[in-house]
C-alpha cells in the first residue's frame, strides 16, 4: 500500500462488512477505503467472503450510476484484511442521500401526481 493513505480519523461511514475511511490514492485522489477491519482485528469470514464478491461484481465493468472501483489491497487477505478503494463520493451514499432529503422528494413526487392526474 505504498501510494495508498488510509485516514483512520476520518470515518465516512460503516457496514455489513467494516468501517468505510476517507483515503488517498497516488497522494492526490480522493477515494472511499472500505476494510474488513472489526474489533478483533480480521474479518469474519462471513463478511470476508461477501466483501470479495462485492469486489468480484465491481470489478466486471464500469457504468455511470455505479462508483468506480479504483483498486484493492489483498496482500493480507490471509489474515482477514481486505481493503478495497473506490470512487469517492462526496454526498455519501445513495440511501443516505434521499434519507436525508425525504420531504424534499414526497413534495416532487405530490407535484408530479397532481401534474400527471
Amino acid at each position: 500500500m505504498e501510494n495508498c493513505f488510509v485516514d483512520k480519523n476520518e470515518i465516512l461511514g460503516s457496514g455489513e462488512f467494516g468501517i468505510v475511511f476517507k483515503g488517498r490514492i497516488r497522494h492526490e485522489e480522493v477515494v472511499a477505503v472500505k476494510t474488513t477491519s472489526t474489533s478483533k482485528g480480521a474479518a469474519d469470514n462471513m463478511y470476508l467472503k461477501s466483501l470479495l464478491y462485492e469486489l468480484k461484481l465491481i470489478y466486471l465493468g464500469e457504468h455511470e450510476h455505479i462508483v468506480r472501483l479504483q483498486g484493492a489491497y489483498t496482500l493480507r487477505l490471509a489474515s482477514g484484511k481486505l481493503y478495497v478503494f473506490l470512487e469517492f463520493c462526496p454526498l455519501g451514499n445513495l440511501l443516505g442521500f434521499i434519507r436525508n432529503r425525504k420531504e424534499r422528494w414526497y413534495l416532487i413526487f405530490y407535484l408530479l401526481y397532481k401534474t400527471l392526474y
